[in-house]
């Protein structure tokens, strides 16, 4: 398949006007702007795919044209074609092991670095955010007017969850997108690498929390205490997973030493705490016209 590029790049005017509090259907009837086709574009579009991965990409291009988007497709870090040895300085198997009860694979080394990457390269865009898709995404009918809802909300976010599964509670609603759907931060922390939207202060904070890997990637980066970035999600999720298999498996169990067992139990009990402790001391502050 041949890549689909972007070649322009855009930027919410300084003067203009944005919306906060209102659902999507009423952003897009005052808008009919293109929110991610051609020059005046808010939001550039990335598909993270395997070159070899023929049939997804394929899929993937025909729920992209229904979307009418622009997109580019950025090939993704094989795994299985993966010399370790070449960024073993990256890694840190043991404290993965420890952490999970397993080894880590090829297919989440190479997601890791398959996504680093393209965050190297969105930290530097001028782009005022980007959507990044996995090549199995399946968007739900209202994709387009919950990007838009997102996108023209003045709450200053820096990465959003498309793709987090099942319901999960939150401790507070930033505000209402239409449909049934909030922007809102969870108590825990549900984490899929589908869908998301970054801005390139997210992807820098991104980076500097995941240059080293020591858990699976979709752990790391939903893990809002830790890296610091304005981390939300759209609920219910407006992103899905198609049914073809992935490309990235859990590694093989492993028997843990008593001493691993306890640093294991410990180590969660020790995100408990900080996650719990970051959400006390960084509730969100609402405008007094926030949706309730």
């Amino acid at each position: 398949m041949n890549t689909v590029t972007t070649t322009a790049s855009s930027h919410l005017s300084k003067g203009e006007t944005v919306l906060y509090g209102h659902t999507s259907a009423e952003v897009c009837q005052t808008g009919a702007f293109h929110l991610w086709k051609g020059e005046t574009r808010q939001v550039s579009v990335y598909v993270i795919s395997l070159a070899r991965a023929q049939e997804r990409r394929e899929n993937m291009r025909a729920r992209l044209d229904k979307l009418g988007a622009d997109y580019e497709v950025v090939d993704a870090v094989d795994g299985a074609a993966l010399n370790p040895a070449e960024y073993e300085t990256r890694l840190r198997r043991d404290t993965f092991r420890q952490k999970f009860g397993r080894d880590m694979t090829g297919g989440e080394i190479g997601c890791y670095l398959s996504h680093c990457q393209l965050w190297e390269r969105l930290a530097r865009a001028e782009d005022e955010c980007a959507l990044v898709l996995e090549d199995d995404a399946v968007f739900a009918a209202d994709f387009a007017d919950v990007v838009t809802g997102v996108v023209n909300c003045k709450w200053q976010w820096e990465v959003i969850n498309l793709s987090h599964g099942h319901a999960h509670k939150h401790d507070c609603v930033l505000c209402e997108l239409g449909n049934g759907r909030k922007l809102v931060r969870h108590r825990n922390y549900p984490g899929m690498l589908t869908a998301y939207l970054i801005r390139p202060s997210g992807a820098r904070k991104l980076l500097k929390h995941c240059r080293i890997m020591s858990e699976p990637l979709d752990v790391a980066y939903v893990q809002y205490w830790r890296h610091g970035a304005a981390f939300y999600h759209v609920d219910p999720s407006p992103v899905s997973q198609d049914e073809t298999p992935t490309q990235v498996q859990g590694g093989a169990k492993v028997n843990l030493t008593l001493g691993d067992y306890a640093a294991h139990k410990l180590a969660h009990k020790r995100e408990r705490w900080a996650r719990n402790w970051y959400r006390w001391t960084h509730r969100p502050q609402k405008r007094k016209d926030a949706a309730q």
